[in-house]
């Protein structure tokens, strides 16, 4: 008599591999949207956050170093322009003309590069911010920014006179 010597074989079969990668797929069609409104929201916070630190930073620098502290928008971070989205610079405008001249070193740099929203400077004094050495206030510079999201979660920080800012949620932008 001849034993049987069947070899076990190991692996999966294509229906298997069929049924993982459609089970997959549909976690990922589910997971995907729920990711991207949650890395939204994350930035989101991340803006707010940002800016309010940096207001109440400035307005306490300007005062205590008695400098005149400007904020401006610039997608390079070396010049000012309006694209705030990218990020800003903040420096001591020594000639009160709003805008980083070569003589004026940057004090600090905050890139931003949002993917999930924009974010403008909407107030007096133009496209850019800036506190008086003498109060630290944003005397003639008061306004707000605009967060826009992609996923309707909008909202402006109000900044006043006295250099104190609040969030407001927007419906649209």
């Amino acid at each position: 008599m001849r034993a049987s010597t069947r070899c076990k074989q190991y692996g999966i079969t294509l229906v298997e591999l069929m049924i993982t990668i459609a089970i997959l797929a549909i976690v990922a069609v589910v997971a995907v949207p729920s990711f991207q409104a949650v890395m939204a929201n994350l930035e989101a916070n991340r803006v707010q956050s940002t800016m309010r630190s940096v207001i109440q930073d400035s307005k306490y620098r300007a005062f205590t170093n008695r400098q005149r502290i400007t904020i401006c928008g610039s997608s390079n971070l070396q010049d000012c322009d309006a694209q705030w989205s990218n990020g800003f610079i903040i420096f001591n405008d020594l000639n009160i003309n709003k805008t980083k001249d070569l003589a004026e070193e940057i004090i600090k740099k905050h890139s931003l590069n949002l993917k999930h929203g924009t974010l403008s400077w909407r107030g007096f004094g133009g496209s850019a911010l800036f506190f008086q050495p003498d109060t630290g206030l944003p005397r003639g510079s008061n306004g707000s920014f605009y967060y826009c999201s992609s996923i309707n979660l909008n909202y402006r920080i109000f900044l006043s006179n006295m250099g104190h800012s609040r969030i407001e949620k927007l419906i649209s932008c």
